[in-house]
């Protein structure tokens, strides 16, 4: 314990040593170039952009430059236990503070009390830390001697309020001691002061925690009218919605049905016209077989052996006339079967037009039944939401969040970068 307390002594006391201007400035350019290498392994190790590789590099260069230097396993030993390597970070804390960088002992205290499986090792790693601070006398660094001093007095103060009945008594009685030890060393004051700074904490934080759930509460309440009054106009919209998809499907089935009917007219005055257009047809035919009578009793068709017959007869101003009589009445023939046939024509396009009205009508009205199948799934849902989200109202009004409970890191975080800002 001498031996450590008295490496210690060295160690702060060499910060305000005398020495010569050649070998001040050899140090100090040692000390800027250490300086370098340190704040690089920091940037690689818990900068922005982390890389184990180039924080290893960086470490091995600052053990080349200061083999013996405590504070470079200290810097480690802080990178380690960012990387919640905790057992690596612990063994390296615990080598720089036996070489004499007493300072390393604060996160490994910090840590080992944090956990209650590890409070009785950081209880030993306080005492030990408290003793070297009372046997410190060295006017140049008291100020940092009371900040350590305050700082040990919050960490216990926080343990003893966060830690469970187990473990208790030990801390307490371990308060006790180091505040008489500190009461001797002239650090009363700034045990008191952490003292007071951990209730100040506790409470702000315990007011906060209930404000925070107050407010939770207050925020859960609103949200849940919101949701509801949201769900609601959204039933209400799917109803309006749904009428409306009735309404086109009651207009869709109207204005089908007059397409239908005018369909259906107009197939009538087709057939009226092709049943008209038949019966020309057979008073032609009938008129055409009296004109063929005529002609024969006429002998316009004589025997074929007898061509002369043939001849006179079509000189007979009788059969003339009965011959262009047929000629007129087949031309009239084919007026009328022409006129039969684009009225055929006209019949099967509108056939075509009825399927595709009638498809059409088909394929909406089945979207819309679809249409209308989701939105009383949707409505479904929405009433389903709805009343959920009012019995869970009825559940937080009745039992309330309870305010976040107070732990140790909440109290006393440890802020590995301020810890390297000041060994920087």
């Amino acid at each position: 314990m001498n031996r450590l307390i008295a490496s210690t002594t060295l160690c702060l006391s060499l910060l305000i040593t005398n020495e010569a201007p050649a070998q001040q400035q050899q140090q100090s350019a040692a000390d800027a170039k250490l300086h370098d290498v340190l704040f690089e392994m920091f940037n690689a190790g818990i900068g922005p952009k982390r890389s184990v590789t180039k924080a290893q590099a960086a470490y091995d260069v600052a053990r080349r430059l200061a083999p013996n230097d405590p504070r470079v396993t200290y810097a480690w030993g802080l990178i380690q236990q960012r990387r919640l390597k905790h057992e690596d970070a612990l063994r390296l804390l615990k080598e720089s503070a036996e070489a004499g960088y007493f300072k390393a002992r604060k996160p490994a205290v910090w840590y080992l009390l944090s956990k209650s499986r590890t409070q009785a090792a950081g209880l030993k790693e306080a005492e030990v830390f408290a003793t070297q601070l009372c046997e410190i006398d060295d006017p140049a660094t008291e100020a940092q001697r009371q900040n350590m001093a305050q700082w040990l007095a919050e960490v216990l103060s926080v343990a003893s309020r966060t830690t469970g009945k187990k473990n208790i008594a030990d801390i307490e009685a371990l308060e006790l001691k180091i505040r008489t030890m500190f009461d001797a060393a002239n650090l009363g004051a700034a045990w008191a002061e952490g003292r007071v700074a951990v209730q100040r904490r506790h409470d702000a934080f315990t007011k906060s925690s209930a404000e925070r759930s107050a407010e939770a509460a207050k925020r859960a309440e609103i949200d849940s009218k919101n949701t509801i009054n949201k769900l609601e106009q959204r039933m209400a919209n799917l109803k309006k919605d749904k009428k409306e998809s009735e309404v086109n499907k009651s207009d869709l089935r109207a204005a089908v049905t007059d397409v239908l009917a005018s369909i259906s007219a107009e197939f009538g005055r087709l057939d009226r016209d092709y049943q008209f257009l038949i019966r020309q047809d057979e008073l032609l035919i009938r008129e055409i077989h009296a004109v063929l009578r005529d002609l024969t009793a006429l002998g316009a068709f004589p025997d074929p052996s007898r061509p002369e017959l043939r001849r006179r007869n079509r000189m007979n101003p009788a059969v003339l006339s009965l011959e262009r009589d047929l000629f007129a009445l087949q031309e009239r023939q084919w007026d009328l079967r022409t006129q039969a046939d684009g009225v055929i024509a006209q019949a099967n396009n509108l056939v075509a037009y009825q399927s595709r009205v009638v498809a059409d009508f088909e394929r909406r009205t089945g979207e819309i039944v679809k249409q209308q199948s989701r939105m009383t799934q949707w409505t479904s849902r929405a009433k389903s939401r709805k009343r959920k989200v009012a019995e869970s109202q009825k559940t937080a009004k009745r039992k309330p969040p309870r305010p976040k409970k107070v732990t140790f890191r909440h109290l006393l975080p440890f802020d590995v970068k301020r810890e390297r800002d000041a060994l920087l």
